[in-house]
């Protein structure tokens, strides 16, 4: 589960009478407060770097979805182009949005033109790849990723180009159960 904020309020999502819901709380506390989609799930996938904009997802937790762009100022539900992922997540500058669909990931511009893949784990082999997110200086994409048929997975990085795909900790459990990294906010720590 993804967070965001715009340094006003804390947004979250939670699962309320069966639906998947977006919330918001001021940050100097208060009320929780629903914000209205017109979506049965919506799932937040997390916050643009300047705060402006939330990234949603149209789905249950683990479903592929069509994911939207939220302003939280104010203003229109966007559709990403035609974007359909489990996760996706902001370039550190802003600029684009890592997504990924079965055993690929992709990248595309924030406006959602120019979409195109980067990488493709073990083609033809029942991999996955979910929880696509980059690295905090922009130049490493990292990932969960595993087998369909077991419950195995790692959590993997590559270059933004998607050349040299190695997993984060190789041989640290075996078989392997780590899941969905990510970098602390100084880049000194990696947590899973």
């Amino acid at each position: 589960f993804r967070f965001a904020t715009d340094g006003i309020r804390f947004y979250f999502g939670e699962r309320v009478h069966g639906r998947w819901s977006l919330f918001f709380i001021p940050i100097k506390g208060g009320e929780v407060v629903p914000i209205p989609t017109p979506f049965k799930d919506v799932i937040l996938l997390g916050g643009s770097p300047d705060g402006s904009e939330l990234l949603l997802k149209e789905a249950r937790v683990w479903d592929d979805g069509p994911v939207w762009v939220l302003p939280v100022a104010g203003g229109a539900l966007r559709r990403l182009g035609d974007v359909v992922a489990n996760t996706a997540s902001w370039s550190p500058d802003g600029g684009k949005i890592l997504w990924e669909n079965g055993s690929n990931i992709y990248e595309v511009n924030r406006d959602g033109t120019g979409s195109k893949r980067l990488l493709v784990a073990n083609p033809g082999k029942g991999t996955w790849i979910w929880n696509a997110f980059w690295s905090l200086d922009g130049r490493r994409l990292g990932f969960t990723t595993g087998l369909l048929d077991r419950f195995d997975r790692a959590v993997w990085e590559a270059s933004t180009d998607g050349k040299d795909p190695h997993p984060i900790l190789p041989g640290w459990e075996n078989p392997a159960t780590q899941c969905c990294g990510d970098w602390s906010p100084d880049g000194k720590y990696f947590v899973f």
